[in-house]
């Protein structure tokens, strides 16, 4: 019997301290980064340390690790970790600079836990644009699932509840508030007489008063048919045509971002106001 033998694999040697103006960055390289991106890794290297040393040729030029050069860049670094790779041949140097970054694209994510660990850090008051998900992202992932749980799942937690209404309140039914050329009623948008005031003379392009996704079509159309026959306009009468099928699925999609982001907003306020 023969034994079995492994691949081998080269480890790699020690980790070297190189002056960044001796790097000389892959002119090929068609990995591109946004100022944004590297302000993201700025601070990710500020706040964890360097953790991934740069990969580079014999004669300095980079093989991965352009983004983390140019964070340190920008934080003032003179130095940055590198491991010399010179057992590369140039076809594997161009392969490699691929690869590096296109294998961590093919990952995936197991939603749930990845939820369920941001929640947590959340929890700690960690700031969460460390982690590199943007405010969409991290809204979506951290929404609480008010109906329920879906296809035999268990609903998610619930969202904060609203603080009690003050004793006298700011603003009554009927107010409206002026903002810029935007005007802001609190009332009711079935009421006839209410809509007459907020608008004031002005004929609207389109209305929604089918709470909370326009998606009913019934009395965001009724709303506008009213107020053509109130107005009289032409313009106002061929409203109510405007209200289609395929605004539905846009309207629907804005106004969940819009939820979302405002129950991000909420959680990150209801966790301030508690360690305080």
């Amino acid at each position: 019997m023969t034994a079995s033998t492994s691949p081998e694999v080269r480890l790699p040697g020690r980790i070297v301290k190189k002056a960044i103006d001796s790097l000389t960055p892959y002119a090929r390289n068609a990995r591109t980064h946004s100022e944004e991106q590297v302000r993201e890794l700025a601070a990710s290297i500020k706040e964890f340390g360097w953790t991934t040393p740069v990969l580079i040729t014999g004669a300095g030029e980079i093989i991965a690790g352009h983004g983390r050069v140019l964070a340190a860049q920008k934080l003032g670094l003179p130095k940055v970790p590198c491991i010399v790779a010179d057992h590369l041949s140039e076809a594997q140097r161009r392969a490699y600079v691929l690869a590096d970054n296109q294998l961590a694209l093919n990952a995936g994510w197991d939603q749930d836990l990845l939820a369920e660990e941001l929640r947590a850090l959340q929890a700690e008051d960690f700031d969460l644009e460390l982690t590199g998900f943007d405010d969409r992202e991290l809204a979506e992932m951290l929404m609480p699932d008010l109906d329920g749980g879906e296809d035999g799942k268990p609903a998610k937690a619930k969202a904060p509840a609203a603080p009690p209404p003050p004793a006298i309140p700011v603003t009554a039914v009927g107010d409206i508030w002026q903002l810029g050329r935007h005007r802001v009623m609190c009332g009711d948008s079935t009421s006839e007489a209410q809509m007459q005031r907020l608008l004031d003379g002005n004929v609207p392009d389109l209305i929604c008063t089918d709470p909370p996704y326009c998606s009913g079509g019934g009395s965001g159309n009724r709303q506008v048919e009213r107020l053509s026959r109130h107005t009289g306009s032409a313009k106002a009468d061929r409203q109510r045509h405007i209200v289609h099928p395929w605004l539905y699925p846009p309207a629907r999609r804005c106004l969940r971002q819009l939820r979302r982001a405002v129950s991000l907003r909420l959680h990150r306020l209801a966790h301030v106001g508690a360690s305080v």
